[in-house]
């Protein structure tokens, strides 16, 4: 290993420490150069017998964000759970005006090939380079599950072109960091068992 290698390296292990799920962004939009870096950047993931599962939707229309946002609150005021829950707590992913992507400027919804052996396993890992690069180059990410029942409606995966074959699999926002996100608290790898000879 080379001393730039070794530069390398350390740079790889503090974008890991220091990465954040943002959840608070600037209106500024993310520019077409650095998204297809980003996806340049998500595509060299491993992947099961080089595979490759993966494709991509970006969204940047932001009258779509808002639509794909209020169909998600829609889809989880029918859920029990999070009606429930809006009676007991304030809940503002249940107000009409809060925005589920955070005013985000770029939305990126991996997916996955479901011909492919291990797809969607494939798909996790090219969502945390993405995510790894974003942090690299001073953007915030963060992966929104709760837009998992919009996206996956036929009626959005037509809207979106997704093919038949696909699977669209983890909607992540990306965009320019409002302010800092403080860290959040990480318990010790937790080690079943350790067998070593």
């Amino acid at each position: 290993m080379t001393a730039n290698d070794k530069t390398k390296s350390i740079e790889v292990l503090d974008a890991l420490r220091d990465r954040r799920a943002v959840r608070d962004y600037t209106e500024r939009k993310v520019d077409e150069k650095t998204i297809k870096a980003l996806l340049e950047y998500a595509v060299l993931a491993p992947s099961s017998v080089n595979s490759q599962p993966w494709s991509f939707v970006v969204i940047q229309k932001k009258s779509l964000l808002e639509e794909i946002s209020n169909e998600a609150k829609k889809i989880m005021l029918q859920n029990f759970r999070w009606k429930s829950e809006a009676n007991h707590v304030k809940n503002r992913t249940l107000d009409p005006d809060f925005n589920l992507f955070y005013n985000a400027s770029t939305l990126i919804i991996v997916c996955a090939n479901k011909e492919e052996p291990e797809s969607e396993i494939d798909c996790y890992l090219a969502c945390q380079n993405l995510m790894l690069a974003a942090h690299a180059l001073g953007l915030g990410t963060c992966p929104i599950g709760l837009a998992w029942d919009a996206i996956r409606s036929e009626e959005m995966k037509n809207k979106l072109d997704i093919p038949k074959n696909y699977f669209p699999l983890l909607p992540i926002i990306v965009g320019y960091p409002a302010g800092e996100t403080p860290k959040t608290y990480r318990n010790p790898p937790q080690i079943l068992n350790w067998i070593n000879t």
